[in-house]
């Protein structure tokens, strides 16, 4: 049984196989997408991730709503995975080519507790 099935069992099965690849979850959310909104467009689909899914989630963080924090989490990735697939990225070979670089980098933590790398692998990477 999937994560999913486990947390949510009144829910119906989406898919018959569990989607364990973020390539798997990029053609799902697409295939569906399709369906559902044949008229989206990069505009559309923009406006809804930064304006409204974004700034939900920012409030259920902010107003300590952690019950809906999966809900809203799985909102962003739905519409980034879409925009993804409409500006021809592969998300999935996106991030393993971005986590092989990330791998060798060098990272920096302030007091702040905020990560950057290197300027040095930057400098490299150019």
């Amino acid at each position: 049984m999937s994560y999913s099935q486990r947390m949510h069992p009144d829910v119906a099965v989406v898919h018959n196989r569990d989607v364990d690849r973020v390539s798997d979850l990029q053609a799902l959310v697409v295939d569906w997408a399709k369906r559902a909104f044949p008229d989206r467009n990069l505009h559309t689909v923009i406006h809804k991730l930064l304006v409204e899914e974004w700034c939900e989630l920012a409030v259920s963080l902010s107003r300590g709503r952690y019950n809906q924090i999966e809900d809203e989490l799985a909102d962003v990735m739905i519409l980034l995975l879409d925009l993804c697939d409409m500006l021809g990225v592969d998300m999935g070979a996106a991030i393993r080519k971005k986590m092989r670089i990330n791998e060798v980098r060098t990272w920096i933590v302030d007091s702040h507790g905020m990560s950057r790398h290197s300027d040095e692998d930057v400098k490299s990477n150019t």
